[in-house]
């Protein structure tokens, strides 16, 4: 895996028509970058990783019974209470996906600081 990192926001990303490149550009630089791209790649490590995510729980301490297991689980909730309006009094709407802006959230709720 290759990573490229802006030291602001990316823009916008867009794939060539073969799919082979990815293109990216930053918000407040006038920069392009062209990253090769083997879609077959991800697949194969997709399918090493087993189906829903399985075979990451073992890394966890105390695997999918372990506290930290369930930390994540009530933080994955809480960060959907926050999107659904944290003040609200109606029936919620729980479901398996969580906004991308929420994530840096949770990270640092289980005490992982990503930059912005």
């Amino acid at each position: 895996m290759a990573s490229t990192a802006y030291r602001n926001h990316v823009r916008d990303v867009r794939a060539s028509y073969d799919g082979r490149y990815l293109f990216t550009s930053g918000r407040l630089h006038n920069i392009v970058h062209m990253l090769r791209f083997n879609p077959h790649i991800l697949q194969a490590q997709a399918q090493l990783g087993g189906k829903d995510l399985i075979s990451f729980n073992k890394l966890l301490e105390g695997g999918r019974e372990g506290e930290i297991f369930k930390e994540m689980k009530d933080l994955f909730y809480y960060s959907q209470l926050r999107f659904q309006d944290i003040n609200r009094y109606d029936r919620r709407e729980v479901t398996p996906k969580i906004p991308l802006s929420k994530i840096p959230f949770v990270m640092r709720a289980l005490g992982y600081y990503p930059t912005e």
